[in-house]
């Protein structure tokens, strides 16, 4: 039985692809939904002195309220199918955060999209979908784009 399901939205076009698959999965189990918006921190340089210098100019709270809007978009959506859902803002490293509220809230699942990345995206850069993954201890719902690979 899936009582609670956890739905991480980033600033991906493709967010609300999963929305009609949670709510689908929401009423027919009588399941919660919570809607995860994650600030990461600024980016940081720091250098042989151990000293940091911000790379480049990350306005936090406008970060915030941005995901603030984000997920009252996609609670909308949600109602509109009958579906309420609660909305929670976290802060710090994306998989770190999404995997720490899923323990908080007690999902049963977490449901995400993955997009395609271009290969050398990929060879610096750990997906955040596989991070997670490799971090839940718990259901995972991944929504796959049509056409795109998994990540990787």
């Amino acid at each position: 039985m899936i009582r609670t399901i956890l739905v991480p939205l980033g600033r991906s076009v493709h967010n609300d692809d999963i929305l009609p698959h949670v709510a689908g999965i929401a009423l027919a189990h009588g399941a919660r939904v919570i809607l995860l918006h994650v600030v990461e921190p600024p980016r940081l340089l720091t250098g042989t002195s151990g000293a940091t210098v911000p790379l480049g100019y990350e306005d936090q709270e406008g970060k915030k309220m941005e995901g603030v809007r984000l997920l009252e978009r996609a609670q909308d959506r949600l109602r509109k199918t009958g579906v309420d859902a609660g909305l929670w803002i976290a802060q710090g490293l994306v998989a770190d955060a999404i995997a720490m509220v899923a323990t908080s809230v007690d999902a049963d699942l977490v449901a995400m999209v993955s997009t395609h990345r271009p290969w050398i995206s990929r060879v610096l850069r750990t997906s955040v979908c596989k991070a997670t993954y490799d971090r839940l201890d718990r259901g995972c719902l991944l929504l796959i784009r049509s056409g795109t690979a998994p990540c990787q």
